[in-house]
């Protein structure tokens, strides 16, 4: 993962978490993603509301689509949060 404007080096990866990283990488290859009832449980402290929840689930099917940001959508993303 890199930050535009603050640090051009790919973030190292704790070697502890490696091999769940790339589950989570396989997993999203194949369109494996969370339930919308799984993304509100694992967010649960946040109180994601059902229209947020359905946010997750428009991206995810955007994602599966192929329709993703480009690297000046991300850039512009990064710089709204100061990064």
């Amino acid at each position: 993962m890199t930050k535009p404007d603050k640090d051009p080096n790919p973030e190292d990866i704790d070697p502890a978490h490696l091999d769940d990283v790339l589950e989570s990488l396989a997993q999203a290859k194949r369109g494996e993603f969370a339930s919308g009832a799984e993304v509100k449980a694992a967010f649960g402290r946040f109180e994601l509301t059902d229209a947020q929840v359905a946010e997750v689930e428009l991206a995810k099917r955007e994602v599966c689509e192929g329709q993703v940001a480009t690297e000046e959508e991300i850039n512009d993303l990064w710089r709204r949060f100061g990064l």
